[in-house]
Formats: structure tokens, C-alpha cells, sequence
């Protein structure tokens, strides 16, 4: 019997960061399909509700409560919920004598009056009270990367508008990711300092490219993530240009990359006129964007898809170099696939399970040029078709799983992979699936037993029929600086026979290829 048991904590506050590893600690226990802790806002308890979670306790919970719901088997229910709240109640934000240096500022301005070198505020505060925190930052003269989401349009607009007005910089909101001055924040990878500069709203895009430069020996200086509605007409890319003025003003940064969706009409032109201007070599990949003649004229290099900007901007700054040829070389198991797919009888179909939704977004846009079929999804991706059900694939289906439809109530599939897993398993029992593609995104955040999970979804499918005739080709977005390594999850899947691609775009280039053969031979 599946129970759901709620706690409130009266005036209590806990970073994001904490309660989504405390969340995803209690999912991963048997017995346990959900759990979230999060503040009391109206927001968040629409998340509950939308859950199943809402509780009578939560319903009556103020905005500065913090709520924990967990749902699951009785026992095992009660067990979490005593685990997670003594964590809640003996948690305690670290005091200034306890401190290594002897400073815990509880607010931004006691953070600057001890050390007005302070230029920059990471803020992951729930959406309702990021706005004030971020204010409070930028008139101490910070800029500001926003991890925090559910910030209205036009609270983003008025502080990018005033931060501007400063000279500074928002990151967001809903940044996941940023590396600024050689330094990783929030979803990140250790990567070698450079001199590139990158610009733009996408956090698994950003990932997948400065970790494919990292393999091929280059490094990062700046990434900064802009948010993803950066460049709407709404907001009017007011970000991203602060960023790339930044950028080419930066005497350590030689060449700037800017990764993101194509922008508004308004935008595109105010982008124009500052690429035009810029001094300094510019990559610029606008996922899906076909008719790039503009920015060709203004002097930008347009690329394809990610792996197209990693290389690009290698072969600018070194063309002598032999990194690209090397990245080509790193396929694994690829003789495999095609030796499975030459047996295909009456498996049909491409089946994309994703944790970063840029690179759900690039590979369903790959797929799409190779095949003559519709592409469902969950989110809105290159040719293709809303997913009716979501529980429910049709045809090729690609699935952002860090989507809010499939996190309400659970931690990001970087986090907690489980969800993400049963998925692949569920793909792998379908007669029709061919081929299930998937990401792995390692690094400073994420799960770090990816690959064995995976490994495990696998042998979970071995009792369906006709299991072993699907192909999984996986693409692992980390470097050999995280932990773990790259190399350590990439030989773990290749030991179980799963096929592990260069890059995002070569795996879902060679998904494509293997089922339109498929459809050469009917």
C-alpha cells in the first residue's frame, strides 16, 4: 500500500542544493517512488499537488515553512522521513566561530562590508525570494548568476535591465551552469584554464563542449550561461550582449563561443551589430537554426551542432593540431552496432532518453534530418510532434527527463538517474525499439555511479524478448579531471556492450544511420 507522509519545519530555511541530495538520498531507498523537501511557496505547492504529495500539513504551511512529503511503501515512508528531518533539524548553517576563516556572512551586505572585493553572487534561494537577494547583490556592485528558477519574466527583465545599467552580468535565472575565471558553479566539470569565452542559455550544451575541448586539449576560461529565455524578444538578449562585450574586452580570452536556441527577430539584429563589431574570432551554434547567411556576414563562424563548435574552435586557435582526428577515434563498440543492426527484423524505431535537454533537443534535431518519420517528444524539438502520453512512447520518442513533467516531486536526473533508468529498461522491453540513445553528464553534481546504473537498466531487460537485438549507444559529457573519470565510465559501459559515441551528435548521427538502413532493407 502506497502511503504519502508530510512534515513541516516553521521558519526554516535549507539551501536548494541540500534538499535535493537529501531528496534524492531518500528516493534511492527501497520501498520509496517520491520524495521533495522544499519551501512552502505557492509555486512549490503546486508542485506538490501536481505530484501527488499534498498533504493537509503542506496546504497550511506559510511561504518561510519548510515542507517534506515523501511517498512510498509504510514502513519504509516512516523510516525516510525520520532520516530526512533529523538531517533538516541537525543541519545547521555554519556559524562565524565555526567557520575556517572566521567568516559566515548571513546576508550579501555582511558578505561585502567584510570584503568588498566581492564580485559575485551565486544565488539559489527559491524563486520568490531570489529577486530581493538578487537586488541586494548588484547594488553592492556583483554581478549575479541566478541558479534559482520560477522568476517571472518581468522580474528577469527589470534585474538584467539594472544590472546593465552597472556594467555587471545575470546569469539567468535557472542557470545550472557556469564557469567563470577557470572556476566550475553548480552543474560543471573540471576542465584546464584557457582562453575561450562562452556565451549563452544552455547548461548540457555548455557541458558537452568544453568537455569535448578539454579531451582535445584546450581550455575554458569563462562560460557564461545567459538563461534560457536570454534571448527572446521579451528580454531582448540584454545577457548575453553584456557577455559578449565582456568577452571581447577580456585581454585573456582569445576566441568566444555562443551556444543557445536561434533568437527572437529584435534580438538576432541587436546580435548582429555586436558580432560585427567584435574583435576577436566568434563561433556561434544556434541549435536547429538553418539560414545562418546573416551571421556569416557579420563575420561569426556558424557551426552545426556542439561537436562542430568544440572543433572549430580548435582548428582556429591551433590548426595544426591533430585533437579532432584523436576525438574520431575514440568510438567504442561501434563494430558492435553494426553487427547487431545487420540482424534487425522488425525493430523500427529510436528511442532518445535524455538528462540534458540541449542535447535532447540536439539529437532529436540530428534524427530528424536522417529519418522519414515524425520525432515525438516531451519538449518542443526540431520536426517534431508533442508526446501524447508521456508514459508512452510512439515511433522515435525523445524524452527530456529533467523536464518539469517528469521532476515534480523528484530531484534532476543528473541527481537521481533511477527515473531515467526504468525508462531505458521499459525501451529496451519494446519490440519496436531499435535503438535507445542516451546521455550520461558526469561532473560536480552529478550522480556518480551513472554507468553501473545503466549497466544495470540493461541487465534488467535480459528477461524481455529480443532484448539483446536493440543497440544502446550512450554519449558520456565529462572530462578525466572529474570524479569519476570519464575513462572509467566509458570502459564500464564498453565491458557491457554498450556502444559509447565521441560526442552527442555522432551518437545520434550513427542512431540514424543504423535505422534508415532498417528501413532499406523492408
Amino acid at each position: 500500500m502506497t502511503v504519502v507522509k508530510s512534515e513541516v519545519l516553521k521558519d526554516t530555511y535549507r539551501d536548494s542544493a541540500f534538499l535535493m541530495r537529501v531528496s534524492s538520498t531518500a528516493i534511492s531507498q527501497p520501498g520509496i517512488s517520491q520524495a521533495s523537501a522544499m519551501m512552502a511557496t505557492e509555486r512549490n505547492k503546486e508542485l506538490f499537488l501536481a505530484s501527488g504529495l499534498m498533504t493537509s500539513a503542506i496546504e497550511a504551511a506559510g511561504a518561510n515553512d519548510l515542507a517534506l512529503a515523501v511517498s512510498g511503501e509504510t514502513e519504509a515512508v516512516d523510516e525516510a522521513v525520520g532520516n530526512i528531518m533529523e538531517q533538516l533539524k541537525t543541519t545547521k548553517v555554519k556559524s562565524r566561530a565555526s567557520s575556517g576563516n572566521g567568516l559566515a556572512p548571513a546576508t550579501i551586505r555582511e558578505a561585502v562590508a567584510h570584503d568588498d572585493g566581492f564580485n559575485l553572487a551565486m544565488i539559489s534561494v527559491p524563486g520568490a525570494y531570489a529577486k530581493y537577494e538578487a537586488v541586494q547583490a548588484l547594488k553592492a556592485g556583483m554581478n549575479v548568476m541566478l541558479f534559482s528558477d520560477n522568476i517571472a519574466m518581468a522580474d528577469e527583465l527589470s534585474l538584467k535591465r539594472m544590472a546593465s545599467e552597472k556594467g555587471l552580468l545575470v546569469m539567468g535565472p535557472d542557470c545550472g551552469t557556469a564557469l567563470v575565471g577557470g572556476t566550475p558553479l553548480a552543474f560543471a566539470n573540471q576542465v584546464r584554464s584557457g582562453r575561450i569565452t562562452m556565451v549563452g542559455g544552455s547548461g548540457s550544451g555548455f557541458q558537452e563542449v568544453f568537455c569535448l575541448l578539454e579531451r582535445m586539449g584546450v581550455g575554458i576560461r569563462n562560460a557564461f550561461g545567459t538563461g534560457g529565455r536570454d534571448l527572446k524578444d521579451e528580454i531582448g538578449g540584454i545577457s548575453t550582449l553584456t557577455a559578449l562585450q565582456m568577452a571581447d574586452a577580456d585581454p585573456e580570452t582569445d576566441l568566444v563561443i555562443v551556444v543557445s536556441k536561434p533568437p527572437g527577430k529584435a534580438v538576432r539584429a541587436e546580435l548582429l551589430k555586436i558580432y560585427a563589431e567584435m574583435s576577436k574570432p566568434v563561433i556561434v551554434a544556434y541549435a536547429g537554426m538553418v539560414d545562418t547567411a546573416l551571421e556569416e556576414q557579420a563575420g561569426v563562424r556558424c557551426v552545426r551542432n556542439l561537436e562542430d563548435a568544440a572543433t572549430q574552435a580548435v582548428t582556429i586557435l591551433n590548426p595544426e593540431s591533430s585533437a579532432v582526428d584523436r576525438l574520431e577515434q575514440e568510438w567504442s563498440n561501434l563494430a558492435l552496432a553494426e553487427k547487431t543492426a545487420a540482424n534487425w527484423t522488425s525493430e523500427k524505431f529510436i528511442r532518445g532518453v535524455y538528462g540534458g535537454g540541449s542535447l535532447c533537443y540536439e539529437a532529436a534535431g540530428q534524427v530528424s534530418s536522417m529519418v522519414d518519420a515524425d520525432i515525438h517528444s516531451n519538449i518542443s524539438v526540431i520536426g517534431g510532434k508533442p508526446l501524447s502520453c508521456i508514459t508512452t512512447s510512439i515511433g522515435h520518442t525523445f524524452l527530456d527527463m529533467g523536464d518539469d513533467v517528469f521532476t515534480l516531486g523528484r530531484p534532476h536526473p543528473m541527481i537521481a538517474p533511477e527515473l531515467k533508468m526504468e525508462r531505458i529498461t521499459r525501451e529496451l522491453c519494446d519490440p519496436e525499439t531499435a535503438v535507445v540513445l542516451l546521455d550520461l553528464i558526469i561532473g560536480y553534481g552529478s550522480h556518480k555511479e551513472q554507468a553501473r546504473l545503466l549497466v544495470e537498466a540493461k541487465n534488467n531487460a535480459s528477461g524481455c524478448a529480443k532484448s539483446s537485438d536493440k543497440v544502446i549507444i550512450a554519449s558520456v559529457t565529462g572530462t578525466d579531471l572529474d570524479s569519476p573519470t570519464r575513462k572509467s565510465q566509458v570502459a564500464e559501459l564498453a565491458e557491457n556492450g554498450i556502444v559509447v559515441a565521441p560526442s552527442n551528435a555522432a551518437a545520434a548521427t550513427l542512431a540514424g544511420r543504423l535505422v534508415s538502413r532498417m528501413k532499406g532493407k523492408n
